[in-house]
């Protein structure tokens, strides 16, 4: 008797509308959950979501995936994302279709956010929920930065910088930067490396910056101290990462500046410790304004 082989498939993963994805798997998944199981670690997904495929028997229209042995080995499949309504109580339930409610828990949000002691997992709650009139008021009128965070400053914090693009784009943002960051890292490294072993003005600022790089990471420099800040000058800037440093820094490069802020249309819209978490904040930002 012939020795039965794993059946390998490739799927076209389509998330959501003009995003999709290839995928292709060792072998058939034993069953529909363990397929939902591949598919939220290889694509970081954190949401509970079902499966619908293009049904060759119904000329490509979509049919609910129930037995994994329906789908066939080069397929496409959708992922329609559960709604989160055991998180709310009956009282918080409300209406997406109902323009007026979801007015009236915006204006929760701005009241909340106010708060010394924000309760996050409320704020995270309620912009779950007012998530589709935020994207319809991004959409049709399209307003400025300082006035979009004006009316949702939820926005301005980190942990929401991150979970709105996961609404958007049901990725996780940090873990996608980062692992796609490492991948590529040393590779630009040693581009740059090379660039500075040659001579001129840009192969001298590369020089300067590696030897700071490299002595901070020989002797763990601390230059982080306390600065009293001035008020910089922001007139005609569209899109920036602003760097406050100490008052006794000598060095171009500060590789712990005091804060780094985002800067987009002349307004700081967040200040934060580490830049690799403003650049995050300002890609998310600029994203959710295409």
């Amino acid at each position: 008797m012939a020795a039965e082989f794993p059946q390998h498939m490739i799927l076209r993963v389509v998330e959501r509308a003009g995003w999709a994805r290839k995928l292709k798997l060792n072998a058939r998944p034993a069953s529909v959950d363990a397929l939902i199981h591949i598919l939220k670690a290889q694509l970081e997904i954190d949401l509970d979501f079902s499966l619908r495929y293009e049904d060759p028997d119904f000329d490509g229209k979509l049919t609910s995936l129930i037995d994994i042995e329906e789908l066939p080995q080069k397929a496409v499949v959708h992922i329609s994302l559960a709604q989160d309504s055991s998180s709310l109580s009956s009282d918080d339930t409300l209406s997406r279709e109902d323009p007026s409610s979801l007015e009236h828990l915006r204006q929760t949000i701005v009241e909340v956010v106010k708060k010394t002691e924000m309760d996050l997992p409320l704020i995270k709650k309620m912009m779950q929920t007012t998530f589709a009139l935020r994207r319809q008021t991004i959409v049709r009128t399209c307003p400025p930065v300082n006035e979009l965070m004006d009316l949702w400053p939820a926005l301005k914090m980190e942990s929401e910088v991150y979970a709105e693009f996961q609404r958007i784009t049901n990725q996780n943002l940090p873990n996608t930067f980062y692992a796609a960051f490492d991948r590529h890292l040393p590779r630009l490294m040693a581009i740059f490396r090379q660039k500075a072993s040659k001579t001129g003005k840009t192969a001298e600022a590369l020089a300067e910056i590696f030897k700071i790089h490299d002595e901070q990471e020989l002797h763990d420099i601390n230059t982080r101290h306390v600065l009293e800040e001035s008020e910089p000058e922001l007139g005609g800037v569209a899109v920036a990462l602003l760097t406050v440093i100490s008052d006794n820094g000598t060095s171009q490069v500060q590789y712990q500046p005091v804060t780094i802020s985002v800067v987009i249309e002349n307004d700081i819209v967040v200040s934060l410790p580490r830049l690799a978490d403003a650049f995050l904040t300002l890609k998310n930002d600029l994203m959710m304004h295409v």
